[in-house]
């Protein structure tokens, strides 16, 4: 069986924890049964599922295959191929943008309700060069966790 997913990955074009590089038409293998959240390639069938686990920017449209294993949120398997990848910072950036203008009338009370927590994608830059690039990182998450709050409180929202 081959199931078409979506997979995020940093600007390095590398596996998250093997440190193996991604390169479009290659698949890659892992041993053993997978396991979600612990062994295996991991890829989400809904593309925002997939970015709440986002470690970069660049989206790859995936095929696995192999033994797989679903879970609610995110599939693993022992095979992953990437069909393409795309840098998708200034499709982000404008979704971001949309969110924070649809959401910023939201404070932390309506995220508790809906018992929503929220996953950085980007990690504020603890060795920021300059004051300049720490804002920047500082903005930049902060865009991160509007957005990832109004897709989650659209979510909550639906399941009520």
């Amino acid at each position: 069986m081959i199931v078409r997913a979506w997979h995020w990955c940093g600007e390095n074009m590398r596996t998250r924890y093997t440190d193996r590089r991604i390169v479009v038409g290659k698949t890659l293998t892992v041993k053993g049964p997978p396991l979600l959240c612990s062994r295996g390639l991991h890829a989400s069938k809904n593309i925002l599922d997939a970015l709440q686990y986002a470690p970069g920017p660049i989206l790859c449209r995936v095929e696995l295959s192999g033994e797989i294993v679903t879970g609610s949120d995110k599939l693993a398997a022992t095979k992953r191929k990437v069909l393409w990848c795309m840098d998708a910072t200034p499709i982000l950036r404008q979704w971001i943008k949309e969110c924070v203008a649809r959401c910023s009338h939201l404070d932390c009370t309506d995220a508790r309700r809906a018992r929503i927590q929220l996953y950085p994608i980007w990690r504020v830059s603890v060795a920021a060069k300059d004051s300049a690039s720490a804002a920047e990182d500082f903005e930049k998450e902060r865009a991160w966790q509007r957005a990832r709050l109004s897709t989650l409180v659209q979510r909550a929202r639906r399941k009520s």
